[in-house]
């Protein structure tokens, strides 16, 4: 009983620290980020690099509010500026392509 009771008490303190992270990351977060990328799809442009950025960014700040390892480790590892600039271009290729019809 007491091994159940240090994995749930370890469990809920994993839970409430990544998601304290996750809230600080997103609070520094613009969200009308959410307008100027939803204008430039509107308006069939493809977002600049620096929305693209932003919204992994939230989206990595999301990931840690939400409970689950998984989401844990997307979200940890799209804070990481060096993964987020790696995966920015394809999202803007994906983007181009699905936008101006030559996509799958």
């Amino acid at each position: 009983m007491l091994a159940l009771d240090a994995s749930l008490g370890t469990t809920v303190l994993w839970c409430s620290v990544t998601a304290a992270l996750g809230w600080w990351f997103a609070r520094g977060e613009d969200f009308s980020l959410w307008t100027l990328l939803e204008a430039d799809l509107a308006n069939g442009r493809v977002p600049t690099e620096e929305g693209v950025d932003a919204l992994l960014e939230l989206l990595g700040a999301w990931g840690l509010i939400s409970p689950g390892v998984l989401t844990d480790l997307v979200g940890a590892l799209l804070l990481v500026p060096p993964v987020r600039g790696m995966a920015v271009g394809p999202i803007r290729e994906l983007l181009r392509s699905r936008l101006h019809g030559s996509g799958p």
